[in-house]
C-alpha cells in the first residue's frame, strides 16, 4: 500500500503543486510553520477523506479561497486507484475513487495511514473518548463490517437518548418506545464491545514486546478494558456473556436513565487502561513514560495491521523524533524503515543517521512552496 503522487490546490497555506513520491521513504524538511504538517494532513485527507488534526473541515481551505482539491494515485493489493477529495465552503466535502463518488465512512478504498505525532500522548493522558476512538479506528480497517456496526449503534443511541429525554419530561414515566430500541442497542453495543476486546488482546501482546525493546526494561504490560456495566478485569468475555450482563444491568438502571434522560451504560461510555509494572500510565505515568507508551502503541498498531491485513500501512511521522533521545529515536526509525511507505517531517536532516537517509526522497518546504531535492 502506497501513494504514488499527489496534486494539491488551495489546501491550508498551499496554492497549487504536484509531487511524485518514493514507495519507501519521503522526507519533508524545513523551518517551523512552513507547511510540513499541512502536507502530511493533505496526504491523510486524500487517502482517508478526513483530517487527523481537526474536525472543522472548513479551516483546511486556503484562507482566501472557496474550495480545495486533492487528487493522487494510490496502490492497494497491487492495484492502483485514483483518489480525489474536494471541499467547498458552501457544499461540504466529496470523496471519489476511480471517478465514483464514495461516502467518507466507506473503508473499502481507504489508504490505511498510521500517524505518529506529538498529539498521540493524548491517547494516554486525555479522556476515555481518545482511547475509544483509537480502538475503533483500528477496527474500521481490520474488522470488516465494523464501520457499519458503529454507525448503526450511534443512530440507535441517538434515538434512544431522545426518547429518554421525552420520557424524562413526562416526570420519569417510561416511554414504551424505548423498549423497542433496547434490542438493537444491546445487539450492536455487545458486538462493539466484543470486537474491542478481541483487538485489545492482540494489541496488548505486540505492545508488550515493543515497549520492552523500546525501553530496554523487562516490564510487565497489561491492557484492561473498563466497561460501564461489568467490573471484572476480564478481557475474555464471549459475546453471549456480554449480552447477558448488558441486558441485566440495563434493566437495573432504567429508573436512573429516566431520571438523567440519557443512556448511562454501553460502549459509548467505555475505556481501557494501559498498565505498566502495575502502574496506570494515564494517572501515574510520568510525561516521559506516557510519551514512550504512545509511541509503543502506534508501533503496535502498525504491526497489527501488517499481521491482520498482510498489508504495509502508510506511516506519517510528524516531527516525533525531535524530543526522543538517540537510542529511542534509532529504535523507532529502524522499526519502520524498509517496511512500507514513510512520510516524515523534520527541521533538521542532520539528526538522522546516514543509513536511514539512504535512498530517501527529500523535499524542502518553505512558505507554502515545495522543492524536490531528489534522492540521498
Amino acid at each position: 500500500m502506497w501513494l504514488r503522487n499527489i496534486q494539491i490546490s488551495n489546501f491550508r497555506n498551499f496554492s497549487h503543486f504536484e509531487l511524485e513520491f518514493s514507495p519507501t521513504l519521503n522526507l519533508f524538511e524545513g523551518g517551523n510553520a512552513q507547511g510540513k504538517t499541512n502536507l502530511l494532513e493533505a496526504i491523510y485527507c486524500l487517502g482517508r477523506g478526513t483530517s487527523f488534526r481537526t474536525s472543522t473541515d472548513q479551516i483546511m481551505i486556503k484562507w482566501n479561497r472557496d474550495t480545495l482539491y486533492l487528487s493522487g494515485e494510490g496502490e492497494i493489493e497491487g492495484n492502483f486507484h485514483k483518489y480525489e477529495f474536494s471541499l467547498s465552503r458552501d457544499s461540504g466535502k466529496i470523496r471519489r475513487v476511480n471517478s465514483h463518488k464514495v461516502s467518507i465512512g466507506n473503508t473499502s478504498y481507504w489508504l490505511w495511514m498510521v500517524v505518529f505525532s506529538a498529539r498521540d500522548i493524548r491517547i494516554i493522558q486525555a479522556g476515555p473518548g481518545y482511547r475509544r476512538n483509537f480502538l475503533d479506528e483500528l477496527l474500521f480497517f481490520t474488522s470488516p463490517g465494523f464501520s457499519h456496526i458503529r454507525f448503526s449503534f450511534n443512530k440507535v443511541l441517538s434515538q434512544r437518548n431522545a426518547l429518554l429525554g421525552l420520557a424524562g419530561e413526562k416526570g420519569g414515566i417510561e416511554d414504551k418506545n424505548i423498549e423497542v430500541w433496547d434490542s438493537q442497542f444491546l445487539e450492536l453495543g455487545s458486538k462493539i464491545i466484543y470486537l474491542r476486546l478481541m483487538i485489545l488482546r492482540k494489541l496488548e501482546s505486540i505492545f508488550c514486546d515493543i515497549y520492552r525493546e523500546l525501553t530496554g526494561l523487562n516490564r510487565s504490560c497489561q491492557f484492561i478494558y473498563s466497561c460501564s456495566f461489568f467490573k471484572e478485569k476480564n478481557n475474555n468475555y464471549s459475546i453471549e456473556d456480554i449480552k447477558e450482563i448488558f441486558s441485566s444491568q440495563l434493566k437495573k438502571i432504567r429508573s436512573k436513565e429516566l431520571k438523567y434522560r440519557v443512556s448511562l451504560i454501553g460502549p459509548h461510555r467505555d475505556d481501557f487502561k494501559i498498565i505498566v509494572s502495575g502502574i496506570d500510565q494515564r494517572i501515574f505515568g510520568s510525561q516521559g513514560e506516557q510519551k514512550i507508551a504512545s509511541i509503543a502503541l502506534r508501533l503496535a498498531e502498525v504491526a497489527l495491521v501488517r499481521e491482520i491485513k498482510k498489508e504495509q500501512p502508510i506511516v506519517l511521522l510528524d516531527d516525533v523524533t525531535s524530543d526522543l533521545d538517540p537510542p529511542r529515536e534509532r529504535f523507532l526509525l529502524e522499526a519502520l524503515k524498509g517496511k512500507g511507505q514513510i512520510f516524515l517531517t523534520t527541521v533538521d536532516l542532520s539528526r538522522f543517521y546516514p543509513e536511514f537517509l539512504s535512498d530517501s526522497l527529500i523535499f524542502h518546504i518553505e512558505n507554502g512552496k515545495v522543492f524536490t531535492h531528489g534522492k540521498r
